[in-house]
């Protein structure tokens, strides 16, 4: 016996006379409840008598929106009526409380969810910006130590030089003097 037909059937074994569910373990269906509202005497058996019913009453306005909050405040204002059962009352100030924790949470995580989106939107393209900026740094620094290397060779090379210079430098001043022709001692011309 499948969880829809256990149910039908507690809805219908736990009917009284009046065709009202007592307490079981099991709630019945949507479609079971559906049947003992519309053997029910009461003014409320769809949404459209809902609203006309909570309009009528004051409960809600007709240009008022129904929020959960909304909701949540007429039930527990009604679980507060002198008259009604104990259990009764004590059944719809669990449920509208449960409601009211289910709006906290479901608020925070629209929120949250909200935010994070926002965030996503405004760095959505950073990863690739970010890619491509390192790619840059990467080619750069390839082409810096590339550089590098070619002026430390030069370095070196130009190190040699100055030093064959300074030899040579060394050696020509060594030259004795004598051994070279005076120079002329009048205009050339």
């Amino acid at each position: 016996m499948g969880d829809k037909d256990r149910r039908a059937s507690n809805v219908t074994q736990g009917a009284s006379s009046s065709r009202t569910p007592t307490p079981s373990r099991d709630l019945p269906s949507r479609s079971g409840i559906t049947a003992l509202l519309s053997g029910n005497s009461g003014p409320v058996k769809t949404l459209p008598d809902a609203r006309a019913w909570l309009d009528k009453k004051g409960w809600v306005l007709a240009g008022e929106q129904y929020d959960r909050t909304k909701m949540v405040n007429i039930l527990l204002t009604v679980s507060l009526l002198p008259k009604l059962p104990s259990d009764a009352a004590a059944a719809i100030r669990a449920v509208a409380l449960l409601i009211e924790d289910n709006i906290e949470d479901s608020l925070s995580s629209a929120l949250s969810s909200a935010i994070a989106d926002k965030l996503l939107a405004r760095i959505g393209n950073l990863p690739d910006e970010l890619t491509r900026a390192k790619e840059f740094l990467d080619a750069t620094s390839t082409k810096q130590a590339s550089t590098v290397v070619q002026l430390n060779e030069t370095a070196t090379q130009h190190a040699a030089t100055t030093l064959n210079l300074a030899e040579i430098s060394s050696k020509l001043a060594s030259i004795d003097a004598a051994r070279l022709p005076a120079p002329p001692n009048g205009p050339l011309f």
